[in-house]
């Protein structure tokens, strides 16, 4: 008997310092994995927005409506946006997809137009559409989103849908991006000189590619918290063909295209021989040992190939 009763004690000891080791666990800190906290905020433009208008930053729930919808063009950059933005202008049926939610564009307009709230902003950059009875395309980034649902915007429309284009070929997507932004030259229609030539960075790459993979996961969480329809687009599709995708689009916005004619972009190709050799060497390090890869040959065959094939890339932001 004396010898179970020590045998309890000391179970019941070992008892208490294992369940000791589980509840003085120190908890668990967040990650920071680049998806949004919260959605409902003005984020950083919005609060360069808001510290110009103050209160009146906010939309009064009763205000007058605007009577044509809101088509939202979700993007990262050089995704096609560009592409895909001048191809719905250039069918008569809409009107914007321009870059007019950064704070600086808001307050520079503001003071030259004398808008005294966010209300007399998004009324004054919607006013072609108004007048043609067409819907009003933006474009903005998730974060852009929620600013604008914050901010009592997304009410003021009778209808709001979200095109989110992405690429399918996201190391050819960074690859362009680390490029242009080495360059500056972000589209095919800037004709100034680059400001630098481009250097290769492996690492850089990969940053550029997480980024992009996270923004389409912004995007997608941003539509289910708010409730927004999100037509999916891809780059692939639009460059293969840019006027049946418009006409998908249009069908399912419930936008009417006849009278309209879709024309070809004005916008041209500018992946080239650099591309392909910064393909190349990324492919070969990831392949190791800095070795050529089997199925992707040497530096100077990409550069044979550059010359004669290469992905159509529409320089959009």
């Amino acid at each position: 008997m004396r010898l179970l009763s020590r045998l309890r004690r000391f179970l019941g000891r070992l008892r208490r310092r294992v369940l000791g080791v589980f509840t003085e666990l120190p908890p668990v800190e967040p990650v920071d994995d680049g998806l949004p906290r919260q959605v409902d905020k003005p984020g950083g433009h919005g609060s360069g927005i808001a510290r110009h208008f103050g209160a009146a930053a906010f939309i009064d729930s009763e205000a007058d409506p605007i009577d044509v919808p809101l088509v939202i063009l979700a993007f990262f950059n050089r995704s096609g946006s560009n592409l895909l933005a001048a191809a719905l202008r250039d069918s008569g049926a809409y009107r914007g997809f321009r870059e007019l939610l950064n704070h600086q564009n808001v307050i520079t307009a503001a003071e030259k137009y004398d808008l005294k709230n966010f209300e007399a902003y998004i009324r004054h950059i919607s006013a072609q559409a108004r007048a043609a009875g067409v819907p009003f395309g933006i474009k903005a980034s998730p974060e852009q989103i929620g600013m604008l649902h914050h901010f009592g915007v997304l009410r003021l429309f009778p209808r709001v849908d979200v095109l989110h284009i992405e690429r399918d070929d996201v190391l050819g997507q960074a690859i362009s991006y680390c490029i242009a932004d080495d360059t500056k030259r972000w589209s095919s229609l800037h004709k100034a000189p680059p400001e630098a030539e481009p250097a290769y960075d492996g690492e850089r790459i990969r940053a550029v590619m997480r980024e992009a993979a996270l923004a389409g996961l912004r995007v997608r969480l941003v539509c289910e918290t708010l409730g927004l329809n999100r037509i999916p687009v891809s780059y692939e599709e639009l460059a293969a063909d840019t006027p049946a995708t418009v006409r998908r689009i249009s069908a399912a916005l419930d936008v009417p295209l006849q009278g309209h004619t879709l024309k070809p972009p004005a916008l041209r190709k500018q992946a080239g021989a650099t591309n392909a050799l910064f393909r190349q060497r990324f492919l070969n390090e990831l392949y190791g040992s800095g070795e050529n890869h089997p199925l992707h040959g040497s530096p100077g065959q990409a550069r044979q190939l550059a010359d004669t094939t290469g992905e159509r890339e529409p320089g959009s932001t």
